[in-house]
């Protein structure tokens, strides 16, 4: 399937480009558009694309974008700022920025050579970055269905997606692991992205996949530019606080040592999945008391899965609402109580 240019294009516009699919990865869009020519190489394509030869394709945070937008066909009436928000990772990194930081992170994607990734925050613990692109083999069977090209959807590409949000199965990792500056570009296929692949929750793994699944959920709503019901923009400040006036604090930071015990009973559905969860307390990497800070920048990551073991805490145990005064004893706020006042 593919879109024609307007009539009167200039000669730097492409003629022709595979339409894009809703949740396309973006170097997904330009390695079919290399199978489409025929090229073998990256460079030829980001060059009729990016107007360079190299770099610009990235699987995570491409560059350049505002040159590609001018090469476009015109009858896709797409602008660079649609590209960030259609097609890149970017709108789930920057969900919980300021305004300022937000607009930094998209000039990065638009300049020519920017650097996204740092602007974005995209190598912020606790999570780390996937080296293979991942699949689920569902989608695949449904883009076939659908009469569509296989594609790369951008949201399995999120390190802290490990099941489809749409069909809830485990996502795979494919034998793909791009880079800047790889000399080949890799549309799927059934060829690298064998059933047989590892998948994203390990074999034996005692993983709490309704957590897991959630998680999925609230990542494709931030990368579609809304917000999770349990995650708002203002969550975390409001939770901070709601800590500080239970009682939960220690020098107006947030007390991880009163918090560790419940929070770690949640963790332990996660974190042989999503490596790095249970060290949220620690001096050198303490995600969750930096998400649960309002003076810091959001990250999402951390917000979302702060949010997710906060409402899972308050299932298995609701006295964690109540801290106890130390001097007497007794809970400073009994929440259940409180309600039923």
């Amino acid at each position: 399937m593919n879109a024609e240019s307007h009539t009167n294009a200039l000669f730097s516009r492409v003629p022709h480009l595979p339409i894009p699919y809703d949740d396309e990865l973006l170097y997904s869009i330009v390695a079919r558009y290399g199978v489409m020519t025929g090229y073998i190489d990256s460079g030829s394509a980001n060059l009729d694309l990016f107007g360079r030869s190299f770099g610009h394709a990235s699987s995570r945070a491409p560059s350049a974008l505002s040159a590609m937008a001018e090469r476009l066909p015109y009858s896709l009436n797409m602008s660079a700022r649609d590209l960030v928000a259609r097609h890149t990772l970017l709108p789930y990194y920057y969900a919980f920025f300021p305004n300022d930081r937000r607009e930094k992170a998209i000039e990065e994607a638009l300049a020519q050579s920017g650097r996204a990734d740092k602007a974005a925050g995209m190598e912020a613990k606790p999570l780390t970055t996937p080296h293979n692109l991942r699949f689920c083999p569902e989608c695949l069977d449904a883009m076939e269905m659908a009469d569509q090209d296989l594609h790369w959807k951008r949201v399995h590409q999120l390190a802290i997606v490990a099941l489809c949000p749409e069909h809830g199965c485990d996502l795979h990792d494919s034998c793909i692991t791009p880079h800047p500056t790889e000399k080949m570009l890799h549309a799927a296929t059934r060829a690298n992205c064998s059933p047989d692949s590892p998948t994203r929750i390990p074999p034996g793994a005692k993983a709490d996949r309704d957590a897991l699944l959630e998680l999925a959920r609230s990542a494709r709503t931030l990368l579609a530019g809304k917000y999770p019901k349990n995650a708002q923009h203002g969550k975390a400040g409001e939770l901070a606080q709601l800590f500080r006036d239970l009682g939960y604090k220690r020098n107006n930071r947030i007390d991880w040592q009163i918090l560790q015990p419940e929070v770690q009973k949640v963790v332990t559905g996660l974190a042989a999945v999503l490596p790095g969860l249970d060290r949220a307390g620690a001096r050198d990497d303490g995600w969750f008391n930096h998400a649960m800070d309002p003076r810091r920048i959001g990250r999402s990551d951390r917000v979302v899965i702060a949010a997710l073991l906060i409402d899972r805490v308050e299932a298995v145990e609701p006295r964690f609402w109540a801290a106890i005064d130390k001097m007497t004893g007794e809970p400073f706020m009994d929440l259940p109580a409180a309600a039923a006042a």
